[in-house]
C-alpha cells in the first residue's frame, strides 16, 4: 500500500496477490476536507504548503493559521483495522469496499512502529507532537494488539516548538526523538506569508547557529534497563552538531554497555522548504546543499555524548527500510532509495534501489558508477568500506525513479513469527524476503510495482506489475492480510 506526500490528501494505492494474479485498486481517504472539496469542485481549505487563499478569492486572512486535516501521514494495519493516520487528528479507518472511511478506535498517532515484546506480543507504538511558541509536547502512545491504551507518555520540551520531529523511534527502554535546529522567521511571515507570498512552512528556517538535540524517554513499565536514563526513570536529552532528519532507519541498544545505536538519513546543510521542486535542473542539485547522507548517531546518555559517523557522503539516500523483526534490534540489512550520481558536487533525485550491510562496528558499503558492472571490479569509495560486506545496486533504468520499498518477509524467515505463530529470531535470516518498491517510469507516463530478490537485489526483479497509467510518487508501503483487500 502506498500513499502521497506532502500536504496533499492521501491516495491508497492496493496492490493484491492470488495464484500468481495481481489485482489493482486507488482510492482517496474520505476526510471531511477532502468530501466538502469534492463537492465543491475547487480547493477550499490551506495547507502548509499552500500560498495565498487556496480557493482562488481575493481575501487572505493571515491570522487564520489553520491548516487541512489531511490522513497522509502513514498507514498501519493493527487490531483488524487498516488505518490512515493524522498528524493531529484522530486516524481513518480504511474499508475494502467503497463506502467512506470512517473514524477509527486509535485515539491519536501521527507515527508509528511496530515493535514485538519479549513474551512474543506486539505493540503498536504511536507519536505525535504538538507545537508551541515556547515548547513543544510529544506524546507516546502504546497500544496492545487490540487496540486498547496499554501506555501514554508525554515528554514537555522547552524551546522544541518548531523542532520538526517528522519520525522517531523505538528500542526496548526508550523512545527516541530527534529534535531538528529550526527557527521560525518572523520576518517571512510578516513580509510575505501575511501577504499570500509565501506558505508557513516556508517560515520555519534551518539555524545552523543551533545545537541538534536527542531525547531518549524512558518506556514505561519496562525491566532491567542498563541505561543511565532507565535507571533514573528520566528523560535524557543530548545534543551534536546542527543535521536535519526527515527519516530515521533504525536505532538498538548496544548488548553490554549503555551506548544506544541511532541510524539515520541526515542532511548536514540543513533544508529549504522554500526551494522550487517545480523547476529542477542539474544546476539545482549541484546548488543544494542539503542531500542526506547516511549517518550514524552512537548515544551514550551516562557521559551525555553523541558520536557522528557519516557514511557514503558521496551519495544521496532517502527512504529506508528493514525486516520487520530487526526494528528496535540490532540489525544487519537494510535498504534505501538513492540518487543514480555519486560524487562530492553532483546527486539528484532518488532513482536507484540499495541494500546496505551493517556490521558491528561501522556501515559497510561499496559502490557501483555503472548500472551493469559488478561495483568491485568497476570502482569504488574507499572512504565508505569497511574490511568485510558489500552494498549492491540495482537501476531500473535512467528515466526511472525507484520509491519506497517494503521488505516482506518468506514466511517463517526474517520476521518475527512463522506461519504456525511461532516466535522466530534467526538474523542469519534477515534478508530472506522480498522488496516491492514503485518505480516510475517517466518515458510512458507510468508506474511499475517491481519485486525484488532482498538477498539479491542487484539481480534486478522476479517480477513486474506494470500500471497503464501513473500513480503519484508517495513514501510509505504497507503489508495487510489479503483477506482484507481481496478483488
Amino acid at each position: 500500500m502506498k500513499y502521497e506526500d506532502a500536504s496533499i490528501d492521501l491516495q491508497v494505492c492496493s496492490w493484491a496477490f492470488k495464484a500468481g494474479r495481481c489485482f489493482f485498486r486507488s482510492r482517496y481517504v474520505r476526510t471531511e476536507a477532502f468530501m466538502a472539496e469534492q463537492e465543491a469542485g475547487r480547493m477550499l481549505f490551506r495547507g502548509a504548503f499552500s500560498v495565498g487563499n487556496p480557493s482562488g478569492g481575493r481575501f487572505f486572512n493571515p491570522l487564520d493559521l489553520r491548516i487541512k486535516s489531511i490522513a497522509n501521514t502513514n498507514v498501519v494495519h493493527w487490531g483488524g483495522r487498516t488505518l490512515a493516520l493524522h498528524e493531529v487528528m484522530t486516524p481513518k479507518t480504511l474499508g475494502p469496499t467503497s463506502a467512506p472511511s470512517g473514524k477509527a478506535a486509535l485515539s491519536s498517532a501521527s507515527h508509528a512502529r511496530l515493535c514485538r515484546e519479549d513474551d512474543g506480543s506486539r505493540r503498536l507504538i504511536g507519536s505525535t507532537f504538538a507545537e508551541g511558541l515556547t515548547k513543544g509536547t510529544l506524546t507516546f502512545l502504546e497500544y496492545g494488539e487490540d487496540l486498547q491504551v496499554l501506555f501514554k507518555t508525554t515528554a514537555e520540551l522547552p524551546g522544541a516548538g518548531f523542532g520538526f520531529f517528522h519520525d522517531m523511534l523505538v528500542t526496548d527502554h526508550y523512545y527516541i526523538a530527534l529534535e531538528n535546529p529550526m527557527r521560525l522567521d518572523l520576518s517571512k511571515m510578516a513580509t510575505q506569508y501575511a501577504l499570500g507570498r509565501a506558505c508557513l512552512a516556508e517560515c520555519l528556517k534551518y539555524d545552523p547557529a543551533k545545537r541538534t538535540k536527542i531525547h531518549l524517554i524512558p518506556r514505561p513499565g519496562r525491566s532491567g534497563c542498563h541505561c543511565a536514563a532507565g535507571k533514573a526513570g528520566k528523560r535524557v536529552t543530548l545534543e551534536t552538531e546542527p543535521l536535519f532528519c526527515f527519516h530515521h532507519v533504525n536505532a538498538f541498544e548496544e548488548p553490554g554497555s549503555e551506548r544506544v545505536m541511532m541510524d539515520c538519513l541526515a542532511m548536514s546543510g540543513g533544508v529549504d522548504f522554500g526551494a522550487d521542486f517545480g523547476n529542477l535542473s542539474a544546476e539545482f542539485f549541484q546548488r543544494a546543499l542539503w542531500r542526506t547522507a547516511l549517518t550514524r548517531l552512537t548515544l551514550d546518555p551516562a557521559g551525555g555524548r553523541v558520536g557522528v559517523s557519516r557514511i557514503a557522503e558521496q551519495q544521496s539516500m532517502e527512504m529506508p527500510s528493514l525486516a520487520p523483526a530487526c526494528s528496535g534490534r540490532p540489525y544487519r540489512y537494510a535498504y534505501v532509495t538513492s540518487s543514480r550520481f555519486v560524487g562530492p558536487r553532483g546527486w539528484g533525485p532518488p532513482q536507484v534501489m540499495y541494500p546496505f550491510v551493517n556490521t558491528p562496528t561501522v556501515f559497510v558499503s561499496l559502490f557501483c558508477f555503472t548500472d551493469a558492472v559488478p561495483a568491485r571490479r568497476q570502482g569504488a569509495d574507499e572512504s565508505a568500506i569497511g574490511s568485510s560486506g558489500r552494498l549492491e545496486r540495482w537501476s531500473p533504468g535512467r528515466d526511472s525513479f525507484a520509491q519506497e520499498a517494503i521488505f516482506v518477509p518468506r514466511t517463517g524467515r526474517g520476521d518475527s513469527s512463522d506461519d504456525k505463530g511461532n516466535d522466530v529470531d534467526d538474523r542469519r535470516s534477515e534478508d530472506e524476503g522480498w522488496l516491492l518498491a514503485p518505480v516510475f517510469r517517466s518515458a510512458s507516463m507510468t508506474t511499475d510495482l517491481v519485486i525484488l530478490d532482498a538477498a539479491d537485489v542487484a539481480a534486478g526483479p522476479v517480477a513486474t506489475i506494470h500500471l497503464p497509467h501513473h500513480i503519484p510518487i508517495g513514501k510509505s508501503l504497507k503489508t495487510l492480510p489479503y483477506s482484507n483487500w481481496h478483488p
